[in-house]
Parts: structure tokens; sequence; C-alpha cells
């Protein structure tokens, strides 16, 4: 059998998808429960590891970070730095690509003439109430963006890159972080299998359609013991809808919930998820507080009046699903529930 040339590609900027995450905010913890439900229940210890039994077909390849042309240098050895710490740090500095583009081309002070220009339209449209909160949010957000020009001032996409091999070279600790490590490995031998086979001529194309058909029922069965919420919203295409379809798990779970929920609107469905898979993420102890990743889209994004000061829990439940909603939320809520990150 021709041995098939992996051509390595670029991990590259994410889609630029503008909100931003403060890094050092500690999560809300919630209790896992059903949406509907009071009572408390304890969170169950994340004590298991990814099975042993799940193991990478042969052409699953390691992949290796592309080398720069023009290196930029980030601290790699900042004391007690963690690898998800350094992940989510990727991942908020590409909220901050459009910014930063901005700020070079024409300043700051048009960024916030713009986003101020926002605010009062939703104002006078009676969507918004006053201009304190998501204006502080997005100063903020500035300011975190703004640190990234230290490292590059000519060279911003570089950036990119050299946060992820930054993280890339600290070692996974927690089962969550093992599990996230894990993820990124599938998810980027799925990209690359698929590079090469749409840009290889010599390919062995149906080889490749095989081995990316045995890596795609491995992330089914890696779903049900992860622990990472950040690779739970990445394949829910919640964060990241660049990611996502590349592995289709999204399109196979609402097969299933088709049968589950009894709710044959794929659309609906997809909608439903999207509301439920945050809700879930918070059980598994992603940030789901006032300042988190999650809910600075509805904040700074969506200008929405009641996401500011607010974490996501209550704002979902209280200000962004209908009473009428609940209820199908809370069926697709408990299906992940029972379904994934199980001990």
């Amino acid at each position: 059998m021709k041995k098939m040339i992996i051509t390595v590609l670029s991990l590259g900027i994410i889609l630029l998808i503008y909100f931003y995450l403060l890094m050092n905010d500690q999560a809300v913890q919630y209790p896992k429960k059903s949406l509907t439900s009071i009572s408390k229940v304890h969170k169950k210890e994340n004590t298991l590891l990814i099975k042993s039994d799940i193991k990478f077909p042969n052409a699953a390849v390691s992949v290796a970070v592309k080398p720069l042309t023009n290196p930029i240098k980030i601290p790699n050895n900042e004391p007690g730095l963690t690898y998800l710490e350094a992940f989510r740090e990727s991942k908020y500095f590409t909220s901050c690509i459009f910014d930063l583009s901005y700020l070079q081309e024409k300043g700051e002070e048009y960024l916030i003439e713009k986003y101020k220009q926002n605010i009062e339209r939703e104002i006078s449209r009676n969507m918004l109430d006053n201009a304190y909160l998501p204006m502080q949010r997005y100063r903020e957000h500035l300011n975190k963006c703004r640190n990234y020009l230290n490292y590059s001032e000519e060279n911003i996409s570089n950036v990119s890159d050299a946060l992820v091999e930054r993280y890339s070279n600290i070692t996974p600790v927690t089962n969550e972080e093992k599990d996230l490590a894990k993820y990124i490995e599938l998810l980027d031998t799925i990209r690359h299998m698929n590079y090469t086979k749409n840009n290889d001529n010599n390919a062995d194309v149906k080889l490749i359609d095989q081995e990316l058909k045995k890596i795609g029922l491995i992330i089914e069965r890696f779903f049900i013991t992860n622990k990472s919420s950040d690779a739970l919203l990445n394949v829910m295409e919640v964060l990241n809808p660049s990611s996502g379809p590349l592995i289709g798990f999204k399109a196979k779970l609402i097969k299933k919930l088709q049968v589950q929920t009894r709710i044959n609107d794929k659309d609906y469905l997809s909608i439903l998820l999207d509301l439920a898979t945050p809700l879930f993420a918070c059980t598994l102890d992603y940030p789901c507080d006032q300042h988190s990743l999650l809910m600075s889209r509805h904040c700074i994004l969506e200008l929405n009046k009641f996401a500011c000061d607010r974490d996501l829990e209550n704002f979902y439940l209280n200000h962004y699903i209908s009473t009428q909603q609940q209820t199908d939320v809370n069926l697709v809520f408990d299906y992940l529930l029972s379904h994934y990150a199980q001990d």
C-alpha cells in the first residue's frame, strides 16, 4: 500500500469570532442538574481518563507546529501557567484579530466611536437601557487585545501560531487538559487528512476516507467520557463553527435527538443544542460568569441589556430562553447530561 504523504497544514487562525474572554476570572461552578430541578446535586469528581481501548488508526499522525517565517517570542515559562490557561488565551487572541487590525489602521478612538454608535442605535430601539456596562466591557477587551501588540506589531497573524506553540509545549496535567489535548490531536489529524485528500494528487483517497470514518467513530466514543468543556463547545460548533463541521459530530447528534425528543425540525434542534450545550458546559466548570467568553458575545456583540451583569445560567433561564422553549431545551440538556462526560 502506497504510503500517504501527510502534508503539514498550518494550524492557522481560527474563525474570527469577535468576542472576548477574561482569563483571570474564576469560573462559576454549577452543579450537574436538570434545568427544571431546584435541588442541587454535587458534581462528581473528574477522575476518569480516556478509556485505554480508544486508539488512533495507523494513519493518524502526531501534529507538528509549522515553523514561523518570522518567529514571535511569547513567554512560555510563566510560573504556574497551565495547559488549559495557555489554550484559552490562544482562543482569546482570535477574538482580537479584528480589533487589532483596526487599532493599527485607524486607532482606538475610531473603534470606540463605532462601538458607541452601535450602542446608541440599540438604545434608540429600546433594546438597551444604557451604554455604561457594554462600553466598560468593550474597553476591557481592547486593553487585553492591545497587550498582544507587545509581541509583534507587524506580524499579528504569526502571534496565533506562537500561542498554539506555547500551549503545545506545556504538558497536560489534569484529566480535563488531557482530554482537551487528545481532542486537539484528533481534530488536527482530520484537518491534515482532508488537506492531503484535497491537495495531494498522489493521496490514496479511499484509504483517507476509511481512516476519517474510523476517527469519527473514535470521537463519538471519546465524548462519552470526555471531561473537557472546551472540546465539547468546539465539537458542538458553539464557539468555533469552523472546526465542528470537519467532524460532523453535531449533525449526527441531531439525528439521535430527533428520535429521542420526537422533534423533527433539524434547524430547531440545532438552535436547542446551541442553547443547551453552554449550560451543560457550565456543569463541567467552563467559565460562565458575567465576564466569561460565553457571556461576552451576548453583552459586547449582541448588546443584550440583561447580559452584562449576569452569569450564563441566570441570563439564559430568566432572560434569553422563552418559557415555551425551556421545555425543549431541557430535553436536549438532559440528553447531554445522561450521554456525555460520564464517569
